[in-house]
């Protein structure tokens, strides 16, 4: 329905104004905005009011990847519970900080390929690090058959892919847990070298 330019357009426009809606509802606010979940929940709205009656497909984690195809509509409902589930668990204890999203690090160089002995490293430190995208879409069979999609074309989506480690986070971190996790880490990356 829209270009590439008015896409990138709608998307920031979608991220301000969450953003000023947040403001509004947190005046008091002291801590940085971080985050596209206002970005994407306006594309997702937008692309509901759209195709009403259209399906997109979801990758659904039970055992391995498995792209289902939903109503769109049922997609965004789905991500809007989930906001408000985080929202009700939310705690205004000063002594907490929340923070809802991942810490990817994409490694470069020799630790690309010592990811895995790394994340191995870590696990066993007690740090629970994982691969969050295992393979990039273009890269999954029913993807590549269907579309035709080339991994040639989506270079950046290989290399997060193939490069990065998620790191944990969250509200559940001491100040000394953050600590340890990044002296581990420092360590499995020095020894790459």
């Amino acid at each position: 329905a829209m270009g590439h330019i008015q896409f990138a357009v709608f998307y920031l426009l979608c991220a301000v104004l969450a953003a000023l809606v947040h403001l509004a509802f947190n005046v008091n606010a002291n801590g940085p905005l971080i985050g596209a979940s206002g970005a994407v929940a306006g594309v997702m709205g937008a692309y509901v009011l759209l195709y009403p009656h259209a399906k997109v497909l979801v990758l659904a984690r039970i055992v391995i990847p498995i792209p289902l195809p939903v109503p769109a509509f049922w997609m965004l409902g789905f991500w809007v519970a989930t906001q408000l589930f985080y929202v009700l668990i939310d705690t205004n204890s000063p002594a907490q900080r929340q923070s809802w999203y991942c810490l990817s690090v994409v490694l470069e160089g020799v630790a690309t390929a010592a990811r895995n002995a790394m994340v191995a490293r870590l696990n066993s430190q007690g740090i629970g690090t994982s691969i969050y995208y295992p393979q990039p879409v273009p890269r999954l069979t029913y993807y590549r058959d269907k579309y035709g999609h080339d991994l040639a074309r989506y270079p950046n989506a290989a290399r997060i892919s193939d490069q990065s480690i998620a790191l944990p986070v969250g509200p559940h971190l001491t100040p000394e847990d953050m600590r340890y996790i990044a002296q581990i880490f420092g360590q499995a990356i020095k020894e790459t070298r």
